[in-house]
């Protein structure tokens, strides 16, 4: 997974949409996705989608594992297993709730809520009252006005279930449904008791459904929009949304948007409230070699949970250097492709982790080390660990009340009991970029080093110091053995053959870089590419077909090549081992409760039903996703590929879509 992918999850990267009006630069036309113009211009996420015919085929191949699931009988065994822990007034009770919700459940269309085409909003607001949210989501979809006037009155059946439920655990009054009308938009309201607070709202305008959560207001603002009316603007007029989307290309299935300020900034103003302020930046290490005192009244006289609070508000005030990220969706084929722009605020290279994130790029050759043969392959340009270890200390003093005398004291241990320095000899010799290869059952890792004998060295002294806690008897045994030119330490270990393993992995420096290799065969074969000697993957006529290719002067942050072509098979092997592992420790069990041994007793039969569910996914073939980086903008490129569906005669012929001619088996 790429740093952008990690930062996108890490933000809540979701995606967002605009309003019908005239395609801009980047070619998209907004018409396709009319219920953009519902998204109020404070939000912090929006994402919108619709349906599209191409994706049938993908429709289709969820709809054999859904139904594989449910024909599996896997919901009943575990209704079995939860029963058995039950009195016969609980199971009754269930039983019946289940039956009444199950008949209220099937009369909602799930289906045409939001898969025509639908939006989602979220953004943050600022606490009112002793219930409220700093949060507020809502979901959009458009349908025809019959079927959204039947499915208004479905779900609204199915909240006054959840009242009822709620009062013969909870007494009259726990919860109540609030119903009004407001011109043309009809609202009802799950509240908890007197509260004003609105847990759930469902409303109905004309051919649209919408569901809020934490808040009703955000319902009403979308429809304000869709009338026309009001004073919010919509999303389309922000000048950041209109840049972000003159640099994609057309979107045709989703597309999304997020800011982070908007997110971000009124968490940490809510947390500032309680930290008392903002500490000292951290960061990069002061010359002179001296640890930055930042500001020494920063924390005096807080309390530590205060300390704490506004140290986590600095965190995510560092962490928030980008502006905006916008991304598109469309499908090719059996292909689905994303495109995504993240850029950075104005003054992002004041922010600490700048200068840990911006680290050098892994470069245009960036298949210099890997083989033909690379099933799966990832290079990327890695982060700065001097600058994230000084930033963490920077942490530590300011959380913490005596966190100078706690560095003092592990400053301490390095010196005069572990003899090295962490900073120096060790997060100082690597660089940054990092390569991970895959050759079928062999693998290999790579990183970048700014001096091999050091790093050899380190090597050689952390294995030792192992050895001496491991003892003579069990201690790893050493080889040394010359791999194209340079020397590499085999590591075995008398459980090691008794796993089966009969090559032992390796470890050394070679090409400025410290390598990792399941065995000296994987090493050898990528030095030799590395020399020139044998073909890198943008021969592997696979990789060509499937994978992205970046543009020739493109300074790439990460790129990345999964082979997928047996995910079904991989989840039935991890399925197998887990099953195993529960069987095994179910096995140690007699002196356990009598509930715990029917857990671990139960767990394995179930498993085993899930092997032929997870078969049916036998329909991923590959992914790939390269990355540039030019300072300010990060710009991804990424594509799902899938199986063509074929006929069961071909299947069964064991052809498979993704081999071609020229590669090496596994």
């Amino acid at each position: 997974m790429t740093r952008t992918k990690m930062m996108c999850a890490l933000l809540l990267v979701c995606g967002l949409m605009l309003t019908p009006r005239p395609a801009l630069a980047g070619g998209t036309d907004f018409s396709k996705f009319p219920l953009t113009k519902a998204i109020p211009a404070d939000v912090f996420v929006a994402v919108a989608a619709r349906e599209n015919p191409e994706r049938q085929f993908l429709d289709a191949y969820w709809a054999e594992v859904g139904k594989a699931f449910w024909e599996s009988g896997i919901m009943i065994d575990v209704w079995d297993m939860a029963a058995d822990s039950m009195s016969d007034e609980q199971v009754e009770e269930v039983e019946a709730l289940h039956e009444k919700f199950a008949t209220l459940f099937h009369e909602v269309q799930w289906g045409q809520l939001f898969g025509k085409e639908m939006i989602h909003v979220g953004r943050m607001v600022m606490p009112k009252g002793q219930i409220s949210s700093l949060y507020e989501g809502a979901l959009l979809g458009r349908m025809d006005e019959k079927s959204a006037a039947a499915n208004y009155q479905s779900l609204k059946a199915l909240l006054g279930e959840v009242v009822k439920f709620a009062e013969t655990k909870g007494g009259e009054g726990t919860l109540r449904l609030q119903e009004e009308t407001i011109d043309d938009l009809t609202v009802v309201s799950l509240m908890p008791g007197p509260a004003p607070f609105h847990i759930v709202c469902i409303g109905h305008y004309k051919d649209v459904i919408a569901i809020s959560f934490a808040g009703r207001q955000i319902m009403t603002d979308c429809i304000d929009l869709l009338r026309g009316k009001g004073e919010l603007k919509p999303l389309v007029s922000d000048e950041r949304f209109k840049k972000a989307f003159a640099a994609l290309p057309a979107a045709e299935d989703e597309l999304f948007f997020f800011s982070p300020p908007a997110m971000f900034g009124p968490v940490s103003n809510v947390l500032k409230m309680f930290g008392g302020g903002k500490g000292p930046k951290g960061g990069e290490k002061p010359s002179g070699g001296e640890e930055s005192e930042g500001d020494p009244g920063a924390s005096e006289g807080k309390s530590e949970e205060a300390a704490i609070v506004g140290t986590i508000a600095r965190v995510i005030d560092d962490v928030s250097i980008f502006d905006h990220i916008a991304g598109v969706e469309w499908t090719d084929g059996y292909s689905v492709h994303t495109q995504t722009v993240t850029r950075l605020t104005k003054d992002a290279k004041e922010s600490p982790f700048y200068g840990i994130l911006a680290t050098k790029c892994a470069g245009q050759n960036y298949d210099r080390f890997v083989p033909k043969e690379a099933k799966t392959f990832w290079c990327s340009s890695g982060i700065n660990c001097t600058k994230l270890y000084h930033y963490g200390r920077d942490i530590v003093k300011e959380v913490a009340p005596e966190g100078a005398q706690m560095l003092a004291e592990f400053d301490r241990l390095q010196k005069e009991q572990w003899e090295l320095n962490i900073e120096k000899d060790i997060l100082a010799l690597f660089e940054g970029p990092m390569i991970s290869v895959q050759m079928g059952a062999d693998s290999v890792m790579m990183f970048k080093v700014s001096d091999e004998a050091a790093a050899n060295a380190r090597v050689k002294n952390l294995f030792a110091r192992l050895n001496d806690v491991l003892g003579k008897e069990n201690a790893l045994q050493f080889t040394s053995v010359d791999v194209e030119g340079a020397k590499f330490t085999q590591i075995s270990h008398p459980m090691m053959m008794m796993a089966g393993v009969t090559s032992p992995p390796l470890i050394g420096c070679a090409e400025g870089h410290l390598i990792i290799g399941s065995n000296a065969k994987s090493v050898t074969r990528c030095l030799r590419t590395a020399a020139g000697k044998h073909p890198s993957v943008v021969k592997n006529k696979r990789f060509a077909k499937e994978g992205l290719m970046p543009s020739k002067g493109e300074e790439i942050d990460s790129i990345s090549f999964t082979d997928e072509s047996n995910t079904a098979q991989e989840l039935q092997q991890f399925i197998g081992v887990i099953s195993m592992a529960m069987g095994f420790a179910g096995m140690g069990m007699a002196e356990a409760p009598p509930h715990v041994q029917a857990f671990f007793q139960g767990i394995p039969p179930i498993l085993a039903k899930l092997g032929p569910v997870a078969g049916k996914m036998d329909f991923f073939q590959s992914s790939a996703e390269v990355c540039t980086f030019d300072g300010n903008t990060y710009m991804t490129r990424a594509v799902q590929n899938y199986k063509e569906p074929r006929p069961e005669t071909e299947s069964e012929n064991g052809e498979e879509s993704g081999e071609t001619e020229g590669e090496e088996a596994p």
